[in-house]
This record gives C-alpha cells, structure tokens and sequence, in this order.
C-alpha cells in the first residue's frame, strides 16, 4: 500500500519527507527512533539523539509487505519505555515517551489489536498521535492470480487510528 500514488509522488516518499521534517524539528536533546512496519515489526533506530542515525534509517526504507500495525506500535512502545542509566551511571530510570504512529492501511498481521496495544499505551501514560498517509480511493496494482494485473484498493484505516489516539491521549 505504500506503493500507492494517491498521495504524490508516492506514500513512502512522502511518509519520508514528513518524518525527515519531524526529525529535523524536535529539539536536539529529544531521543528520536523509528520502528517500521510491514509483515512484521522492527526496530530501525533505537531512541537516540543523533539525528543522522535516523535520517540513515529513513534512507534505506522500502514499500514491501502487509501491515503489522498493533506490533510496530508495541514494538515502538517496548522500546519508548526501556530504561535508560540515570544521570549519575549508578542506575536507570524511564524518560518520558510519546509516539507518533503514521500508517496508511489496516492491520493485516498482527496476532493482536492495535486498540488493545493503546490501552497498554493508556496505562503507561504515552500518547499517540496518529496520522493517517493516503486516501479513500487509493490504489495498488499487484499481479493476479493469472499473472495479470489487479488494482486493490488501500484506504487508509482512519477509525482504529482515531481510537489508537483518542485512547491514549493523543491526537488524531
């Protein structure tokens, strides 16, 4: 779905350029990282401030697969509530979080609900804000089951991103 034109040039370049902007926007000392997901969830850069760790994770992304939302999201918020050495190297404790979850599909892979991964986000007192990339009528073309071409739809899921955010105390 990622592939998809509805939005120019394509989703992903655009889902890049809005987290390149993202990136280049928060403070310096703000920890960033990036979780990816398509048949499965993984880690592309830990939290971290330095910037072009993320920027090169940006560079290397590609449009393949489903879309495993409700594990990016715990993927994402495992990784948002590790704990980090304290300020003194004698222990560690837990930063603040907030995620931002861009999708622009429905969860087709998880073995779970990303409404269910909110409510743990709820109770762990990190928001999302969810966005969602693509419109009602975009497009992808796949090759059928003959070898020829197919056209499928690929709305984005604006409900469950709307929930996700509204849950958690977020924005949609």
């Amino acid at each position: 779905s990622m592939n998809a034109t509805d939005v120019q040039p394509d989703r992903l370049t655009a889902a890049i350029a809005a987290a390149r902007r993202l990136t280049d926007a928060l403070p310096e000392n703000f920890r960033l990282g990036l979780v990816t997901f398509a048949d499965f969830a993984e880690v592309q850069a830990p939290p971290t401030t330095d910037r072009d760790a993320v920027r090169a994770a940006l560079d290397r992304l590609q449009a393949v697969g489903g879309t495993a939302m409700a594990i990016g999201l715990q993927r994402a918020l495992d990784i948002a509530r590790a704990p980090v050495p304290d300020e003194h190297g004698t222990g560690s404790r837990r930063l603040p979080a907030v995620l931002v979850l861009l999708s622009d599909g429905k969860d087709t892979q998880s073995s779970i609900s990303p409404l269910d991964v909110a409510q743990q986000a709820r109770s762990l007192r990190v928001p999302v804000y969810a966005i969602a990339l693509g419109t009602p009528s975009g497009e992808v073309e796949v090759q059928g089951q003959f070898g020829l071409p197919q056209r499928i739809r690929v709305p984005p899921d604006t409900e469950t991103l709307r929930e996700i955010a509204r849950t958690t105390g977020g924005r949609y």
